[in-house]
């Protein structure tokens, strides 16, 4: 399920692993398409947590602005990357960015880390290695946390794939971080997992009326 990125053991074309690691109840579900119909509603948050492969994201061609634009008006994508962390120090972060009992806990998250972890011993970035078996358990650590706080969240785990060079070419503009081909991959990989667990944009109501359904002489009409 967790593979470092250091290793070769399989070849793939896409720059990173979208993994589903929770399933959504159908009660989840159902709320989705029961608010449908539905005015003046709090937009869900879907929040993006990760090293600065995420924290780069919002940038004009990455995945982050562009799972923003995708889901406009329907919910609220969040951005909260750090670069050069690995998963032994985004722990300690899960208690400012993910407070347990929070009133309005995040539908959804995506975890990204990984790159910073695989830094190689003996190299100047050699005090961001992490264990890949600590590695692991900090992965899990971060999404018990956050099934913690809301067991109907959606977790989707995005790892860094094993080295392959001509992918890396394609898709990876230094090495490490994406270009905007490796950028749509993700974001194509990250809805397809957000619809499986019931978040398809076009289902979701907006959060208030669009104009056309607005009457401009009874404007008051559309905002009960």
């Amino acid at each position: 399920m967790f593979m470092d990125r250091r290793t070769n053991q399989n070849s793939y074309s896409c720059p990173c692993f979208v993994l589903h690691c929770s399933t959504v109840s159908r009660t989840f579900t159902y709320l989705f398409l029961s608010l449908r119909h539905t005015k003046n509603l709090m937009r869900p948050q879907i929040i993006l947590f990760g090293d600065s492969i995420t924290e780069l994201s919002i940038t004009s061609d990455g995945w982050g602005g562009a799972l923003a634009y995708t889901y406009s008006r329907k919910a609220d994508v969040l951005v909260r990357g750090y670069s050069g962390y690995n998963t032994r120090w985004a722990l300690f972060l899960l208690h400012h960015l993910f407070p347990l009992g929070s009133s309005r806990p995040p539908v959804a998250a995506t975890i990204f880390f990984g790159a910073n972890d695989a830094a190689l011993m003996g190299r100047v970035h050699e005090y961001m290695h992490v264990p890949i078996d600590e590695y692991k358990n900090n992965l899990r650590r971060i999404a018990l946390h956050l099934k913690e706080i809301s067991p109907s969240m959606l977790i989707v785990l995005i790892t860094p794939t094993p080295v392959y060079e001509e992918a890396r070419l394609e898709f990876l503009r230094d090495g490490l971080h994406l270009t905007a081909e490796g950028s749509a991959l993700v974001y194509e990989e990250v809805v397809r997992v957000l619809g499986e667990g019931g978040l398809v944009a076009s289902e979701m109501p907006f959060d208030f009326p669009q104009y056309s359904e607005i009457d401009w002489k009874n404007p008051e009409k559309a905002f009960p």
